[in-house]
């Protein structure tokens, strides 16, 4: 880069100034490289012991539970709160845009045929909820079979899908999460396309009948007699 003393050309008052501070911050790169910490962050830093104590396992599993247990409780007591408050304020609507929720409407068009498309109601969500809730997947369980295969493999190590087929293990097919079964799109377009053509039948058949009707209006046909022609 040309310095400003070495331009033909006078700008201003910059006569005798350079660009070389400017340059040196364009083309500036930092040096990394790895330091080792002090020794004082290196001592007495061992990690927490692994316990083996079968009963201080237990106690630390029982602590997990009731854990859950209280927020379970602390869930259904919030639930309680909201349905009095919506109760207090006389109900809920959302209301929908049928240009952006066009999915959403049909939603509602398919679950709740008899409600209007254009909102939901805080019944709607409940009933909602409570049938993905009824549709949900079992969380992942100990039962006494397991109990039982675990006695007689005890050199089964194939757990948390180890064993499974290369894609089996994938969030969207494994995980208990995942309560709403997959669309087969094929089947849906296939289902699309007949609903289509018969919300359209009948446009076409009255369409058809009225040409029908005016030919024959226009036309007299005399009935054909022995299967001659007419």
């Amino acid at each position: 880069m040309a310095n400003k003393e070495n331009q033909e050309f006078i700008i201003n008052s910059d006569v005798g100034n350079s660009f070389e501070t400017e340059d040196e911050i364009l083309n500036y790169k930092p040096v990394i490289e790895w330091e080792e910490p002090a020794n004082e962050f290196l001592e007495n830093n061992d990690g927490v012991p692994l316990t083996t104590d079968i009963d201080t396992l237990k106690t630390r599993t029982q602590g997990i539970i009731d854990g859950y247990n209280r927020v379970a409780k602390l869930a259904i007591d919030v639930q309680k709160q909201v349905d009095a408050r919506v109760q207090t304020l006389g109900g809920l609507d959302i209301q929908l845009n049928p240009t952006i929720d066009a999915a959403v409407i049909d939603a509602i068009k398919r679950r709740f045929p008899t409600k209007d498309p254009n909102k939901i109601t805080y019944s709607m969500y409940k009933q909602a909820l409570n049938c993905l809730q009824q549709n949900a997947i079992s969380p992942p369980a100990i039962t006494p079979q397991d109990i039982q295969n675990a006695k007689n493999n005890p050199t089964k190590t194939d757990f948390g899908g180890i064993g499974n087929k290369p894609g089996d293990n994938r969030a969207e097919v494994a995980s208990p999460a995942n309560a709403m079964k997959p669309v087969d799109l094929n089947k849906f377009q296939k289902k699309a396309i007949l609903k289509a053509f018969k919300l359209m039948e009948g446009l076409v058949s009255d369409n058809a009948n009225d040409k029908v009707k005016k030919h024959e209006k226009k036309y007299k046909h005399e009935p054909s007699v022995g299967g001659g022609k007419p």
